[in-house]
């Protein structure tokens, strides 16, 4: 749970420090779908040609889907986030239901046909869109903070989404792996371990990064009162240096503050040089979420 701050092996580290970036960590929520969907082809094709062919459809989904919400999440403007992420659902829903509709043609007739792609088509690839839509209402506001701490917030947010709305995980996510096995026949959401861990994983997940939220606010509420020497939390003057880590965030308009340690070999707090900064706690934009108290 701590950032590694030099190849000193007396560098401090700063606890609690994000394994990975809030936008990262919401284009993996975001991916967790296709992700679960590949592991549940694998799990269910036989070993043939048709079971071949879905693993690749299933491996090109989740590739497309996370590299579209990459794209997402890393987005400065809103119009790029739901753009992105809208394509990346309905393409990798595309690649999915061509899949699904080429095994099922041969099978019934013109009309049964025609009425069956548009029924799966409104129940996929567009019901995904706005599925995956929510999703980016809801994060939208975690990423653009861009802080270990909204990187937690996004991580218990897409946990419990995955954990309360989980279509996306199976009921859309479930053709692949049942066509081939049978080109005929519908599937319904596979329960079992696959439906389990899809919750499991995510509310797990969540547990863990509320856990770490509270515990760095507690640290960062002790730094604060001088009860975790040699850490220090001061008021900085002038601009934070370029490339700090963004710890949290603290109420809008708050001057910022800095996390300092003494530098190696200087006398701790003698003078402002002496002081190395480890993490920056920066001011947030908006009004609309309970933030930190410095």
């Amino acid at each position: 749970m701590a950032r590694s701050l030099g190849r000193d092996p007396a560098s401090w580290r700063v606890p609690y420090g994000a394994h990975v970036s809030a936008p990262r960590a919401a284009a993996i929520a975001f991916a967790f779908p296709a992700f679960a969907h590949l592991v549940d082809t694998v799990r269910l094709v036989p070993s043939h040609q048709r079971g071949v062919a879905a693993l690749a459809v299933a491996a090109s989904m989740l590739v497309v889907r996370y590299g579209c919400a990459r794209r997402a999440f890393f987005s400065r403007r809103i119009a790029g986030m739901f753009g992105w992420a809208v394509a990346g659902v309905l393409v990798a829903g595309g690649l999915e239901f061509s899949w699904w509709l080429h095994g099922l043609g041969p099978g019934i007739p013109a009309r049964t046909f025609t009425a069956t792609a548009w029924a799966t088509f409104l129940e996929g690839p567009v019901l995904q869109a706005a599925y995956g839509s929510t999703f980016i209402l809801i994060q939208r506001g975690f990423v653009a903070e861009r802080s270990d701490e909204s990187a937690d917030q996004v991580v218990v947010a897409a946990g419990v989404w995955l954990t309360t709305v989980p279509f996306d995980c199976s009921a859309v996510f479930s053709r692949t792996s049942a066509l081939a096995r049978s080109p005929f026949r519908w599937f319904p959401p596979m329960p079992g371990p696959i439906s389990a861990w899809t919750t499991t994983v995510p509310l797990a997940l969540a547990l863990v990064a509320l856990a770490r939220l509270a515990l760095r606010r507690r640290w960062i509420a002790r730094v604060g009162a001088g009860r975790e020497p040699p850490w220090q939390l001061v008021l900085w003057d002038g601009a934070v240096p370029p490339g700090l880590p963004t710890l949290a965030r603290t109420t809008p308009s708050t001057p910022p503050f800095v996390l300092v340690t003494p530098r190696t070999g200087e006398t701790p707090y003698r003078t402002a040089d002496s002081l190395e900064p480890r993490a920056a706690l920066l001011a947030r934009e908006g009004r609309h979420r309970r933030v930190l108290q410095p």
